[in-house]
């Protein structure tokens, strides 16, 4: 398996979206199952929410105020839960 880095301008994924991010790209195995796999140097910078029984994942932006926070959590629990 070979790895490759890159510099991108843009990344959106789940919603969310960083500028001028670091990434490293892998050829994985079709058997793998996978398009793609989100990393830490995407997903640090939010709010992880998984919901393993029902398959879903969310994200809120990391550096939002508490009321923003609520808000997103009400909206996050109509949408996913």
């Amino acid at each position: 398996m070979t790895s490759t880095g890159y510099k991108l301008p843009r990344l959106q994924a789940l919603g969310q979206s960083l500028d001028d991010l670091e990434v490293i790209t892998l050829n994985l195995p079709s058997a793998a199952g996978v398009h793609g796999l989100l990393g830490l140097s995407f997903l640090r910078h939010f709010k992880l929410f998984i919901n393993f029984p029902k398959g879903k994942l969310a994200l809120l932006p990391g550096d939002s105020s508490v009321f923003r926070q609520i808000v997103g959590l009400l909206e996050l629990a109509r949408v996913y839960w």
